[in-house]
């Protein structure tokens, strides 16, 4: 298995931070997450990204993640 490289893991998790903010945005709206503090990833998911790459920098949101957080 191949190693995935920091500039890919970082695009990878800019796109991740995206869907979870969708997602848990929408869960919010229904009450869903209210019995489970403990499973929203964004603030987890931001605070990563921003540890590997710095608060200055951001990758494009790629299309097929813009067209499914609209989707969400």
């Amino acid at each position: 298995m191949e190693n995935i490289n920091e500039e890919h893991y970082a695009k990878y998790l800019y796109q991740m931070i995206d869907i979870y903010r969708a997602m848990e945005e929408v869960a919010s709206k229904f009450n869903i997450l209210d019995d489970m503090p403990d499973l929203p990833r964004f603030y987890q998911l931001k605070h990563d990204y921003e540890e590997l790459v710095g608060q200055n920098i951001q990758h494009p949101i790629l299309p097929a993640t813009a067209e499914y957080c609209s989707y969400i």
